[in-house]
């Protein structure tokens, strides 16, 4: 049986000459038609100036005539009611800084324009009233855009002085500032919307926030029955990058937007960050050094990123139990490897008690300090040895691990001396 091939449509274009080639056409054509009597075409003839005036009446009728379809195609449009994004503006933390030894408060009053280096504008949104050393803000674009999405250290100027402020810098990115949509892309926008039912599946919402928030790479929907067992209509969204890190702002905003617009009004729509667990991975190999020339810090170094790319977010997944065969098997893999004696899986224990950083022993987790020793005996809720059948258990269908300590021991063969090395705080807890 015969497969069928497609391609896409191409732009329906009526005549593609310009001006230039219908002159020449005309000019083909009158000498043409007078036998070869007719050849004086030079810019001051009769004949240019005919010819020339009926080629610029046919291009610009030519014009209109290729320009026909687009404008059927965006008044159909319009009269179905889609509409032109116009863009969005951009937002941006600034922290405001107090001249060091005032000691009075600095008030600096909502709308108050800040500019970046690039002459961008950001007004701010609430009141600053700053009695320690620094105070930080939400500020707006003043207009839409990308170019308003400039990054960390951009803005450093404040419209006017303000008695004990010494400087403002925003440290983080702006973002969420887009640009005029244009007709191409609307319609693209628009016969994908007619192509799309409304939302009524899991899959549904999840094809939705691909859609809207391409960025959004971990994406576990529920009812709300399944998050909180209780009995009430309305669906409960989860969606982060991939390693766990909420979205954006304006992303969150457009996200649920576009989700309520698609359901009916009494199905109601939660969209949350994912949970992320930390997790502590301890290996033990007995290498070969005969195999490679390698360093140990090098080797080291390699069997953390494994580990740390086997327990990630985006490849465990949400609500997913973790076991430790991946990490087994990749690292069996390895040329250099000769066994593996120790490889055990830690689920570390936030503390609950214990928000923001912290400069303890123990830091955000649950442990005993050894001031003798300098370090900390961590407590675990779950460790998955090498011989475990049973993984570990994820929390709730929201949960995802993530590495955040690792302790890599190579044992040579040779001489079965052991070198170890210790990686903490290998992302910010937050």
């Amino acid at each position: 049986m015969a497969t069928e091939i497609f391609g896409p449509l191409l732009p329906l274009q009526l005549d593609s000459r310009n001006v230039n080639d219908i002159v020449r056409a005309i000019q083909s054509r009158i000498y043409i038609e007078s036998g070869g009597q007719l050849t004086d075409f030079t810019p001051a003839s009769p004949l240019a100036a005919i010819s020339e005036g009926q080629g610029f009446a046919q291009a610009e009728l030519l014009y209109y005539l290729n320009s026909l379809p687009e404008a059927v195609t965006v008044q159909w449009l319009r009269n179905l009611g889609i509409q032109r994004r116009i863009g969005s503006r951009a937002l941006v933390e600034v922290t405001f800084y107090r001249v060091p030894g005032y000691s009075r408060p600095v008030t600096i009053p909502s709308g108050t324009k800040v500019y970046a280096s690039g002459g961008q504008v950001y007004i701010t949104l609430d009141q600053v009233r700053m009695t320690e050393s620094s105070a930080t803000v939400t500020a707006q674009s003043e207009r839409w855009g990308t170019v308003y999405n400039v990054p960390a250290g951009s803005i450093g100027r404040v419209e006017r002085n303000f008695l004990g402020l010494d400087s403002v810098i925003n440290n983080s990115a702006a973002e969420g500032g887009t640009d005029l949509e244009t007709v191409e892309d609307m319609k693209i926008r628009a016969f994908e919307l007619f192509g799309r039912r409304n939302l009524t599946s899991r899959s549904d919402f999840e094809s939705e926030v691909s859609a809207v928030a391409p960025e959004a790479t971990l994406v576990r929907v529920m009812s709300y029955e399944e998050r909180f067992g209780e009995n009430s209509r309305g669906v409960f969204i989860v969606a982060g990058g991939d390693d766990g890190s909420p979205l954006s702002i304006p992303t969150q905003q457009l996200l649920l937007t576009s989700i309520r617009d698609r359901v009916p009004l009494d199905v109601k729509v939660y969209l949350a960050t994912p949970s992320i667990v930390p997790v502590e991975v301890v290996i033990n190999i007995l290498w070969d050094p005969r195999v490679t020339t390698t360093f140990t810090d090098t080797l080291a170094e390699n069997l953390k990123t494994i580990a740390q790319d086997v327990v990630y977010p985006s490849a465990v997944g949400l609500g997913n139990d973790l076991s430790n065969s991946t990490l087994l098997r990749e690292i069996l893999a390895l040329d250099y490897v000769v066994d593996v004696p120790v490889l055990d899986i830690k689920q570390m224990i936030l503390d609950p008690e214990v928000t923001g950083a912290t400069d303890g022993l123990c830091g955000r987790f649950v442990g005993v300090p050894d001031e003798t020793t300098n370090t900390c005996s961590y407590s675990y809720d779950g460790i998955v040895a090498k011989t475990s059948t049973e993984p570990l258990k994820s929390p709730d269908s929201t949960t995802g691990f993530r590495l955040y300590r690792a302790i890599v021991s190579l044992t040579s063969v040779v001489d079965y001396s052991t070198l170890t090395y210790t990686y903490e705080r290998m992302y910010d807890i937050v």
